[in-house]
């Protein structure tokens, strides 16, 4: 439970009792109790002689550490003080009215909005932010996952469509189930005095399928990347690059990766054999962006 003034520890209402001496008119310091006699405003105490409330006019309170009786006690008279503390509340912002913070505030827990929020200035956030539907404008970014492949190594593609490499794999967790998915790839390869087709496609790994597939064709191949290589030399240095857009339909997690295939010509990706001192070296970039669409 909540208090506003002493802590619970101390109590917000102190009793201080002493037992008089013959003639006793001050009484102050340690009490029966053994709390040290103090209020801050005379206002808020009460002065009881053997059970009896006196009036202000029997007593004086000014110091603040005692009080003063104006006849003296009698012997074994039991003299009772009790102090109340006092507290103003400033400084803060209605419930129901509300107001403005000049200083920063900290959060420990969650923190709940229900209505709009406005930001004047920079909104910092630590660790994840989780935007319901409301706070989102149609075309913002929710969040963007990739993976920036690079290698010494050769890694090679040849034949039908197939995963070009694990390594390419993005898990991803969509926020909301009407965002777009916007996949893209970008990676240079070498394909040595070949005219051969190559094609190219996203799979979902998680759920055996490949998304947002052209409608069929009779026996064209459907894919999102298809390109014939055009020879010179076994340097021929090409590009793939696309971007597919694929619904969310829900919030559940699934993996991405990305197939390659060709008709036969032997692919060269991140690093090309050397010929005659010439090659190259570059990465595969593949990315997934969540865009909300109401």
């Amino acid at each position: 439970m909540a208090y506003i003034g002493t802590s619970p520890s101390n109590g917000v209402r102190r009793v201080h009792t002493y037992t008089a001496t013959a003639n006793q008119t001050t009484f102050t310091g340690s009490s029966t109790e053994g709390v040290t006699l103090t209020y801050a405003d005379t206002n808020y105490i009460d002065v009881f002689q053997n059970g009896v409330l006196l009036g202000s006019v029997d007593y004086t309170s000014t110091s603040g550490t005692s009080v003063v009786l104006a006849q003296g006690a009698s012997v074994s008279d039991l003299v009772v003080i009790v102090v109340y503390d006092v507290f103003s509340v400033a400084d803060t912002v209605s419930k129901t009215a509300g107001g403005t913070f000049d200083g920063g505030v900290t959060m420990g827990g969650t923190l709940g909005v229900t209505g709009n929020t406005t930001v004047g200035g920079t909104l910092g956030v630590t660790g994840e932010a989780t935007f319901s539907a409301a706070a989102l404008a149609r075309g913002a970014v929710v969040q963007r996952q990739y993976v920036s492949l690079t290698s010494t190594t050769q890694l090679t593609r040849a034949g039908g469509l197939a995963e070009l490499s694990t390594s390419l794999r993005i898990a991803f967790t969509p926020k909301h189930a009407n965002s777009v998915l916007y996949a893209e790839v970008s990676a240079f390869f070498v394909s040595p005095n070949s005219t051969n087709l190559i094609h190219a496609h996203i799979y979902d790994v998680t759920n055996s399928s490949t998304p947002s597939l052209p409608p069929a064709d009779g026996s064209r191949l459907r894919v999102h990347f298809a390109k014939r290589t055009t020879p010179s030399d076994v340097n021929d240095y090409d590009m793939m690059n696309f971007m597919i857009p694929i619904t969310a339909d829900d919030t559940d997690a699934r993996t991405y990766t990305l197939f390659v295939g060709t008709e036969g010509s032997t692919l060269q990706f991140l690093s090309s054999t050397l010929s005659t001192a010439v090659g190259a070296n570059s990465p595969i970039t593949f990315s997934i962006t969540e865009i909300y669409n109401p």
